[in-house]
């Protein structure tokens, strides 16, 4: 500064002045991997609260919320790493159970149970953006309008990168959306030169399996009822202040969930019981007003204009839950059964996730009396603290 703009004030501080201890009373994040949690931030809070201890010359071991570094877990994160094992174990139990069918088909189509690689195969074909150089998101828009105008169509969802929770974000438009994609193909298979296609061959077996279709309506779910409510929280904790809520209270949603889960491990028919789904988080109803504003906008306002509409006239996620709860479609009628059964391997997966003591989420999980947990953030806890220093802080 001095050298370039030396006619411009500043308060760019002495490099006497630069001291890792300033950050005493803040917070730590890092990524949610053992070594990054153990070693990095760990370490890191230490030399911060030594570090801080001198250079406010007050003994180490005074409890002074100065010395106090938060630790915080991105639930964004942990969620997804929870989802990414859920998709695994759901992608494995399918290729179980049709292993049969999955050898007769021909390997060129390369046709999987992977959620993921359907996922990525319906953005190319059928990607209104057009994107993908021979899929056919352009020609399927034309098609729409002029077969089905005033159908409501959800948006396919954007595949590139990695991203954990993918799958649920993306189910709903499949679900939704099978019966025109499938019409498209049938009538695109059925035209003369259009032998050969492998994406539409692929696509068009797999929306016809009703494992497939059952294995949508679960990751759906999952997606309105946990996914959407856990990302809101996580997402605005900083906002919620003023309602006790800190980046320590998105342990409670841990909890919440597991509680959930246990029953449906037992029981798969909870997941296409709209009132318990819906009612995981219900607790926080009465304490989070602006929760229940961001839902009520979710299902009842939020809308989007049907083919060949200029009115945003429709509520997406409200038709995508009616027919998630209660299908119209035979089809999604008929997927009940395989359905329940996934519901089962999900709550296992995710339970396990949750529980696994290797990871991150444990330590906020009551049950496994993880040190970030709800139940030891107590009056009674030195971890209160952590309570108090986090409200208004993003996890």
């Amino acid at each position: 500064m001095k050298a370039w703009f030396p006619e411009v004030p500043h308060d760019i501080p002495a490099m006497s002045e630069m001291n890792i201890g300033k950050v005493g009373g803040g917070a730590a994040s890092t990524d949610t991997a053992n070594p990054a949690r153990k070693q990095e931030r760990r370490l890191l809070c230490n030399v911060i609260t030594k570090a801080a201890a001198d250079l406010l010359q007050i003994p180490i071991s005074s409890d002074d919320p100065r010395l106090h570094v938060l630790e915080v877990d991105c639930f964004n994160h942990l969620r997804n790493v929870w989802l990414g094992g859920m998709s695994k174990a759901l992608t494995k139990a399918l290729k179980v159970t049709l292993k049969d069918e999955l050898d007769a088909i021909d390997n060129r189509l390369r046709v999987s149970t992977s959620m993921e690689s359907v996922l990525r195969a319906t953005d190319k074909e059928f990607s209104l953006c057009a994107n993908y150089p021979k899929g056919h998101g352009e020609l399927f828009r034309e098609w729409m309008a002029h077969n089905h105008p005033g159908a409501l169509l959800l948006h396919v969802e954007r595949t590139t990168g990695s991203r954990q929770d993918l799958c649920c974000e993306g189910s709903g438009a499949i679900y939704m959306n099978r019966v025109y994609y499938i019409e498209f193909l049938d009538e695109r298979l059925r035209t003369c030169g259009a032998e050969g296609n492998i994406l539409q061959e692929n696509l068009f077996i797999i929306y016809s399996s009703m494992e497939m279709i059952a294995q949508t309506r679960v990751y759906s779910i999952i997606h309105l009822s946990i996914v959407l409510p856990m990302r809101w929280l996580a997402g605005n904790s900083h906002k919620l202040s003023e309602f006790d809520w800190s980046v320590r209270s998105n342990g409670r949603c841990a909890d919440m969930l597991e509680t959930a889960l246990v029953p449906m491990e037992e029981d798969g028919y909870l997941l296409l019981d709209k009132e318990f789904m819906f009612g995981i988080f219900s607790e926080l109803f009465g304490e989070l007003p602006p929760f229940v504003t961001y839902l009520e906008y979710m299902f009842e306002t939020k809308a989007m204009a049907t083919i060949g509409s200029s009115t945003s006239d429709s509520l997406p996620l409200k038709r995508l839950r009616d027919e998630l709860f209660d299908p119209q479609s035979e089809a999604n009628k008929a997927s009940d059964d395989i359905a329940v059964k996934l519901a089962v391997e999900a709550a296992s997966a995710l339970l396990e996730e949750l529980r696994d003591e290797t990871k991150a989420t444990a330590q906020h999980l009551s049950s496994a009396e993880g040190r970030f947990s709800w139940e030891m953030t107590t009056w009674e806890m030195t971890t209160w603290e952590d309570h108090e220093q986090g409200r208004g802080s993003t996890p």
